[in-house]
């Protein structure tokens, strides 16, 4: 979404309706495209013996950009996809992708219930009410 002021709401993103969202779609898939690349260069990093141990995952999350890791939503995704310690490159891949979507999801839920109004934007006492809940 944008920012703005106090005095402008925050909305959530939309696609560009002149163009049916085809601009944002390559653009969506050339930066998906660029973060996948990314993460395998942190996977070689991190990797021992070419497998990135449990332990080592929080250091590689937050070369990712990941920031506020939940340790319960790490446990969650990496047990859906490995039952063994540790992840080889794709799944390393899959775990990224599965945490980030996790976490966005998680995210909207917030923006969802602090637009109390329904408007998809969030006003000033909305965004103050937010932010009292984060303490």
């Amino acid at each position: 979404g944008r920012r703005g002021s106090l005095n402008q709401p925050i909305h959530r993103g939309s696609k560009n309706p002149t163009d049916g969202g085809q601009a944002q779609d390559f653009t969506t898939a050339q930066q998906d495209a660029r973060k996948e690349r990314s993460w395998r260069n942190i996977f070689g990093r991190v990797a021992k013996a070419g497998r990135v141990q449990r332990e080592d995952l929080s250091r590689a999350m937050e070369l990712s950009g990941i920031q506020n890791r939940v340790k319960v939503w790490i446990d969650e995704v990496f047990d859906s996809i490995t039952v063994v310690a540790s992840l080889g490159v794709e799944d390393f891949v899959k775990f990224i992708k599965k945490y980030m979507d996790l976490q966005k999801n998680e995210q909207r839920k917030v923006f969802e219930e602090a637009d109390a109004d329904g408007s998809g934007s969030l006003d000033a006492e909305e965004l103050a009410t937010v932010i009292r809940s984060l303490g």
